[in-house]
């Protein structure tokens, strides 16, 4: 990304990589401050790497959402069971590879 990007508007800051990826949770928990979200913003419009990464971890946290429907408790069964539900999920959403597939 350059310091000169037309996608940063006037007043808000350029973020690189590393700076942007620092804010991802924030970013993706909505937790982040009008300027640094129209920052986060302007560079994943300009950045090819970030992007992907954004937008797997976006799936991720909404697969751990819609998995957390299950009761827990402090019992190890259930959070074993958790932990196979949200693998499932992200299995069936080609998002991981199933752990008896891997190499």
């Amino acid at each position: 990304m350059h310091e000169t990007s037309p996608a940063v508007p006037p007043g808000i800051p350029v973020f690189d990589c590393e700076q942007t990826v620092r804010r991802l949770w924030d970013y993706l928990d909505g937790q982040l401050g009008s300027v640094d979200r129209r920052a986060v913003d302007a560079h994943l419009a300009d950045c090819d790497r970030c992007p992907p990464h954004f937008e797997f971890e976006r799936r991720f946290l909404e697969t751990v959402r819609a998995a957390r429907d299950l009761t827990l408790t402090p019992d190890a069964a259930q959070s074993q069971a958790l932990r196979e539900h949200v693998v499932a999920m992200l299995v069936t959403k080609g998002e991981l590879q199933s752990p008896g597939n891997s190499r």
